[in-house]
């Protein structure tokens, strides 16, 4: 049976446009992703691409939730694309993948849909997207191919600059102010010109190091922050 992932009923709660930190080079899709959610013309898709990690499920339900708030009557259908390859295996979850099912919602959002594999659910897919009559929006990598007439919105890693800024602003959030933590200069930029993959994998090893610190004492030197970017980098990117 089609249902909310729970990391999609996760990012439905708390992904705004508000929060969602768009670099220098992701100003005019974030622009463009407010004028989609703004746009009353009924018909319509957008593709949201970029790498794993930076942002495309974040500034899909952004969309969703500014036009939830404008017209709170609105319906929303949102799944993952692996749900809807089990799905389609499923007589009840099927039905969920009618056209007539989807053209009740205003909205309906597709999540890491892929081309790659299974290739079957993926040409099923886009035959029942070709006419549906409502606004589809469907998030993928950036090397997928998504053969429906459509607009498209590519995201970006940041910059080293704004990488700075990300550290930041996570650093602001997760540490109490009474709490006497301090990442040297050298540690953030290191940080920042290190290879990560995503904001995602930027922002993870950040709560890493204050979880660690925590745990074991240790100090956030430049000494600490290296030997946890190559223990984190081995293991998640």
């Amino acid at each position: 049976m089609i249902k909310f992932h729970s990391n999609i009923s996760f990012m439905q709660q708390t992904s705004y446009f508000s929060n969602f930190f768009a670099a220098d080079v992701n100003k005019k899709a974030k622009t463009a992703a407010i004028e989609f959610a703004r746009n009353t013309a009924d018909k319509s898709v957008l593709v949201i691409s970029g790498q794993c990690g930076n942002g495309s499920t974040h500034l899909a339900f952004a969309i969703v939730n500014a036009i939830r708030k404008n017209t709170p009557e609105q319906r929303i259908f949102s799944t993952t694309f692996e749900n809807v390859q089990y799905g389609l295996k499923s007589k009840q979850s099927q039905e969920k993948l009618r056209t007539s099912f989807l053209n009740s919602h205003s909205v309906v959002l597709i999540d890491s849909y892929t081309d790659k594999i299974w290739e079957a659910a993926s040409k099923e897919l886009l035959t029942r997207l070709q006419d549906v009559r409502t606004k589809v929006i469907i998030t993928c990598a950036e090397d997928v191919s998504v053969d429906l007439q459509h607009r498209h919105i590519r995201l970006f890693p940041p910059s080293d600059k704004e990488k700075v800024q990300i550290i930041k602003d996570v650093l602001k959030k997760l540490v109490l102010k009474d709490e006497k933590i301090a990442f040297s200069n050298s540690a953030i930029l290191y940080l920042s010109s290190a290879d990560f993959g995503s904001v995602r994998h930027l922002q993870g090893l950040i709560i890493s190091l204050l979880a660690r610190r925590h745990l074991n004492n240790y100090e956030i030197d430049l000494h600490f922050v290296k030997k946890e970017y190559l223990r984190f980098k081995n293991r998640y990117c």
